[in-house]
């Protein structure tokens, strides 16, 4: 009846047609890290101190984006977050001051700061920080894949989170 090219390329074209029909795939699930909870309570102290959370983007950008990052002159420090949550890791050394020491930074975005954030959260201390989590955590909640589905509204809402998350970094802050 039908050759064996036909008959394939018929399994082929059903094949692709059945794909096109499905939704699209979610992005991959990023994995919860096992860390103790002595380990989890240390690194909560040393984030609330010398961690930074923000929002990235907004303005002429039709997105936005969480991020968390810390930075030590300590590598083992920044050695302990990417062990244990792995992400972007730069080396930055002084070319002006020569005896300067290098130091490290750790940066995390989207839904990896996310499952750092959650984790962290009960062993934060300070109403600031914690407000600064929630509002981290907000922002990624509500956060929209692709730019077509970035209306006006979505885009303005997004950038009153990046206001507000600035309000939250000002230095100096009494809370």
């Amino acid at each position: 009846m039908y050759s064996e090219h036909h008959r394939k390329e018929k399994q082929r074209l059903a094949s692709q047609r059945y794909r096109e029909k499905q939704p699209k795939a979610l992005p991959p699930i990023v994995p919860i890290p096992d860390v103790s909870i002595s380990k989890l309570a240390w690194a909560a102290g040393l984030f609330e101190g010398e961690g930074t959370i923000g929002i990235s983007g907004g303005g002429k950008r039709p997105y936005t984006r969480m991020f968390v990052s810390l930075t030590s002159t300590d590598f083992e420090v920044v050695k302990f977050f990417i062990d244990r949550w792995p992400g972007q890791l730069t080396e930055t050394k002084s070319i002006k001051n020569t005896n300067a020491r290098p130091f490290w930074t750790w940066r995390l975005s989207c839904r990896k700061a996310e499952v750092f954030l959650n984790q962290l959260l009960p062993f934060i201390r300070t109403r600031r920080v914690r407000d600064k989590i929630v509002l981290a955590l907000k922002v990624q909640s509500t956060r929209t894949r692709g730019t077509k589905n970035n209306s006006e509204g979505y885009r303005a809402m997004q950038n009153e989170f990046k206001r507000e998350m600035q309000v939250l970094n000002r230095r100096g802050r009494i809370s």
